[in-house]
């Protein structure tokens, strides 16, 4: 138990940091990695419901992470308020939705979803062009799209920002902007990510020790230890580095993670 304690806080350590420096929210460190611990504790986890847990217990824990990381990206005024109000409807109903719709995906899906996916996120970053003045978001693409990223989020567990960065930048919203505004969706994916997940895990009448519907507490709280902390230590280093080397830092990591998922 101890062992897996230390091995889930320095999985918070490097989410934490991740979720600072490029927005991401952690969820892509957090659920390749309870996807190989849970795979080795049929016991506690039960493998028919295994992603469903990685899910869930990764939305979860990424609340700590995603709040010190506003916090600090707050008092750089990285964010604009008009543009959040007009994403966290879409962003809340779409989280909901999804997190339904993964409760009936078999969960060898949902991890075949999930490596498909961030390689999906990888190849866009490496081709895409710098942000042009001409393309610009209207609301109700902002509606839709942050429906969308919800739904995403909620079926994934991601905390939104591996979409919702390069979906802004992509629409003139400037990287450091872009990358502080998805760190604030992130924290409304995971308040209603904790919620659907919980209800439901009950409502399919799942029970594990120490857990809550589809949510494993110990794990929750293991990596929040350090998260939090590192992800102060990210956002202060992403307000250092060009925009270049965030954009290049962003789609390495993702493609390793997509390529590991699908091994």
């Amino acid at each position: 138990m101890l062992t897996l304690i230390l091995i889930y806080a320095a999985i918070g350590a490097t989410a934490g940091l991740l979720a600072g420096v490029l927005g991401l929210g952690g969820g892509l460190v957090i659920i390749p990695a309870l996807t190989f611990i849970f795979a080795h504790q049929p016991d506690i986890v039960p493998a028919n419901n295994m992603m469903h847990f990685v899910v869930g217990t990764s939305l979860a824990s990424i609340l700590p992470t995603t709040l010190f990381a506003l916090r600090a990206h707050l008092r750089h005024k990285s964010i604009d308020p008009n543009l959040l109000k007009q994403l966290i409807p879409g962003i809340i109903m779409g989280t909901i939705a999804g997190s339904i719709l993964a409760s009936f995906l078999h969960t060898n899906t949902v991890k075949t979803l999930f490596g498909i996916f961030v390689l999906l996120v990888a190849i866009r970053m490496f081709i895409s062009r710098e942000s042009s003045s001409t393309r610009q978001l209207g609301i109700w693409g902002r509606r839709i799209g942050s429906f969308i990223i919800g739904n995403i989020a909620g079926i994934l567990g991601v905390g939104g920002g591996v979409l919702t960065t390069p979906w802004l930048n992509h629409f003139s919203i400037p990287i450091r902007q872009a990358i502080a505004t998805s760190t604030a969706c992130g924290v409304v994916i995971s308040l209603a990510g904790i919620a659907s997940y919980t209800l439901t895990g009950i409502s399919d009448g799942v029970s594990i020790s120490w857990g809550t519907g589809y949510i494993y507490w110990p794990a929750v709280l293991a990596i929040s230890i350090l998260s939090p902390i590192f992800a102060h230590f990210g956002v202060s280093i992403s307000h250092r580095l060009p925009t270049k080397i965030l954009k290049n830092i962003f789609a390495v990591f993702v493609s390793i993670v997509g390529v590991k998922m699908l091994l």
